[in-house]
């Protein structure tokens, strides 16, 4: 596998839509794209039953951010003692697939490689997993195109 840059780093907010103001308004962001995930796919991916997201993606000069709001029924997500709530580094790789053979049995992954079903990595590869700390890492098959 070869890292060709960074794709995104990632923050967790409580409300979208007020995120997507600061960031665009206050921070003068460009907002690249905003929309709710497939509960089935976000869970899968996460790793967590029971939750909905909705995703915002902003560019900047070189470099990208993220935001996810999650939701469920039974809970609101803070920003401290939730398993969620921390943020990640996503990179940019070739080999994604190959990678994911080579170690799932030696690293901790949250899922298998999935298809992005929407936003500026559209129906690219992705797949998360834990540094040995226990720091979450995204990776996503090729180059952004934002």
């Amino acid at each position: 596998m070869k890292i060709t840059g960074v794709n995104h780093y990632n923050f967790t907010v409580q409300d979208l839509d007020k995120s997507i103001e600061f960031y665009t308004k206050i921070l003068g962001l460009e907002l690249l794209d905003s929309s709710t995930r497939e509960p089935k796919f976000a869970q899968k991916a996460i790793g967590l039953s029971g939750i909905s997201i909705r995703v915002a993606y902003f560019k900047g000069n070189g470099f990208r951010i993220e935001v996810i709001e999650y939701k469920n029924p039974e809970k609101t997500f803070l920003r401290s003692g939730d398993e969620i709530t921390y943020g990640h580094l996503c990179l940019n790789v070739l080999g994604l697939l190959e990678f994911y053979e080579n170690y799932k049995d030696k690293i901790n992954f949250v899922n298998e490689p999935l298809r992005i079903p929407g936003g500026p990595n559209n129906n690219r590869y992705m797949v998360y997993f834990f540094d040995p700390d226990g720091n979450k890492i995204e990776l996503i098959e090729g180059n952004a195109k934002n």
